[in-house]
């Protein structure tokens, strides 16, 4: 279960990372496009007559806040993917949890029949050998065996539910 959270952890981090380094660039790459078209805006309205300077500011604006409206667009779409690839990775840390419990389960049913069978040392029906479990699995719930198994599997539930 220890590979499980750090592998969950770790990916968590490398997502978070890749998120901050995607805004970062984002963010980066605006600045430069706005000084670049405010240094060139500059320079094109003291060249022309009033009138165009007006309409070329109110076209600047324009396409400012376009640009604006892109990388919000751009961050959005990132944090989507970035939203998928922690929700896959979820899935399959669920898959690999429940696998392991199920391992666990035949290792126990396996271990209570090598028990029963070296105890015995001599075969009984079906009946009894079934009777013989039972109690083997009772005594073990009562001294604890399967509740980390059971608070895992409640815990991911309570996960799941909420």
């Amino acid at each position: 279960m220890l590979d499980t959270e750090s592998f969950y952890k770790n990916l968590q981090q490398k997502i978070e990372e890749e998120l901050v380094k995607s805004s970062k660039l984002y963010a980066s790459k605006y600045e430069e496009i706005l000084k670049e078209t405010q240094g060139q805006s500059i320079k094109i309205l003291q060249n022309i007559p009033q009138d165009i300077k007006t309409v070329l500011a109110k076209e600047i604006q324009s396409v400012h806040i376009t640009i604006e409206e892109e990388v919000k667009k751009a961050e959005e779409e990132a944090k989507g993917v970035v939203v998928l690839a922690y929700q896959k990775a979820e899935s399959e840390v669920e898959k690999y949890k429940l696998a392991r419990l199920r391992q666990v389960d035949e290792s126990i049913v396996m271990i209570l029949k090598e028990v029963a069978r070296k105890v015995l040392s001599k075969e009984i029906n079906m009946e009894e050998h079934e009777k013989l479990v039972m109690k083997a699995l009772e005594e073990a719930k009562r001294q604890g065996v399967f509740e980390q198994g059971e608070s895992a599997i409640n815990k991911e539930d309570q996960n799941l539910k909420n």
